[in-house]
């Protein structure tokens, strides 16, 4: 009886087709991107709109229960554009899948297929000699035998022939394919289907983007200089997840995927026009003329300058350093507070 209840059932099933919970990935609560997916690279704790009064802007929660120093918001929206578009330059950096990929597919599509078929005979085989058996017994109590232990026996049997022929019926069900894995371009297409034409702050983009991109760590940064203190996000972006096969995605899970960083913020016009600066006086223009080409003073042209001579002194070729720790000089005072005790969770940081 357990057994057709839930062959009948079986269709209600989350992932009953092979394809995996499509529920897996979705939180409980419908919010807005990048919502229920961002944590903080400090803590380990996640994320949260409506940051210091900023309806848009997302918080650590930790930092909210004074249990991290981090009380740096980062606006929502702009971050969702941004992470959207390093998705979409992702995918045009994809090259084919090399030939000891497609065989490793193909071999895995025939050892699933192949153990099908060896399943099968073995279930049925099993079912012919537990019917033969309870048949014999059928005889015996039929011949006027009442012995407990024959009856214990029977019901045994026929708890077991119920699983057999559930098992048999949805290895029957279950259907041959041939294991492909789908060119490249079609799954360029998918991820440009996926993301563009969506709005930012619709539903529907935070379902899409959730599923390449499960889970996203932020860590505050800030310029070399000391300039103000912003986030910087780090994450897997796993593009397989949008195939609708499940083998497809397992097989294809680590060649599609990639480790991003994305800065959640705009940066500020010295370190926006540092590059160019960089180029004009290599070509021995003088910072007035480069100024007036750009189109921005005098003063923001000699900061960048000085930024690239700082960041020269250091030795480092990336403007913004990690803020491990809250720095005296900024508006980050949580870590004074009487109730703050700093309490990291476990695996903080990792993404």
């Amino acid at each position: 009886m357990i057994a057709k209840v839930r062959e009948r059932n079986i269709k209600y099933r989350r992932g009953g087709n092979g394809n995996g919970d499509p529920r897996q990935i979705v939180p409980r609560k419908q919010t807005r991107y990048p919502g229920q997916c961002t944590f903080c690279g400090i803590c380990g704790r996640l994320y949260v709109f409506g940051g210091n009064g900023l309806t848009d802007h997302l918080m650590c929660s930790g930092s909210r229960l004074h249990r991290c120093w981090n009380g740096v918001t980062f606006d929502g929206p702009l971050a969702s554009e941004k992470i959207s578009a390093k998705v979409l330059e992702a995918v045009e950096h994809l090259v084919d899948f090399d030939a000891a990929l497609v065989q490793l597919a193909e071999e895995e599509g025939r050892r699933i297929d192949g153990d099908r078929d060896r399943q099968l005979p073995e279930l049925r085989r099993k079912l012919q000699k537990i019917e033969s058996e309870i048949a014999n017994l059928v005889k015996f109590i039929a011949g006027g035998s009442e012995r407990p232990s024959i009856r214990d026996e029977l019901t045994r049997l026929e708890e077991e022939r119920s699983k057999v022929r559930y098992d048999l019926n949805v290895l029957e069900r279950q259907p041959i394919r041939t294991f492909e894995i789908p060119p490249i371009d079609q799954v360029k297409e998918l991820v440009r289907q996926s993301v563009k034409g969506l709005a930012v702050d619709s539903l529907e983009f935070a379902r899409q983007m959730r599923k390449m991109i499960p889970r996203i760590v932020v860590f505050p940064v800030r310029l070399c200089d000391d300039g103000a203190i912003v986030m910087r996000s780090k994450f897997r972006l796993q593009l397989s997840n949008l195939l609708s096969d499940q083998r497809s995605q397992e097989v294809l899970r680590q060649p599609l995927e990639t480790i991003e960083t994305v800065d959640l913020f705009d940066p500020p016009q010295r370190e926006l026009f540092r590059l160019r600066v960089l180029e004009g006086r290599a070509k021995g223009k003088t910072e007035r003329k480069i100024a007036t080409e750009l189109g921005i003073t005098v003063t923001a042209a000699q900061k960048a300058a000085v930024l690239q001579r700082t960041m020269d002194e250091l030795g480092i070729a990336d403007p913004y350093v990690r803020v491990t720790a809250p720095p005296e000089d900024s508006k980050l005072r949580r870590n004074l507070h009487p109730a703050y005790r700093f309490e990291p969770l476990p695996g903080a940081g990792e993404t």
